[in-house]
C-alpha cells in the first residue's frame, strides 16, 4: 500500500495495481529543484513547462477546480 498523486494511474498501469481516491486529503505540493550556477541548456524549457503542465492538467483531472 502506498500514496500517490492523481497522476500515477494514469501513468503507471498494470492489471495487478488498483488505484483509489482518498477524497479527503490535502493537495500535495509540487515542487521542482535544481543546482545553482550553469545547468543543462534544456533546463528553461523544462521549467516552463513544469509551470505550465500542472496548471493546465490539475483543471482537467479535477474537473475545473
Amino acid at each position: 500500500m502506498g500514496i500517490s498523486t492523481t497522476a500515477t494511474p494514469s501513468d503507471h498501469t498494470h492489471p495487478s495495481l488498483v488505484f483509489r481516491p482518498l477524497v479527503d486529503a490535502p493537495p500535495v505540493p509540487l515542487v521542482l529543484a535544481r543546482r545553482e550556477g550553469p545547468g543543462h541548456p534544456a533546463v528553461p524549457a523544462l521549467r516552463g513547462l513544469a509551470h505550465e503542465v500542472p496548471t493546465s492538467g490539475a483543471a482537467g483531472r479535477r474537473g475545473g477546480a
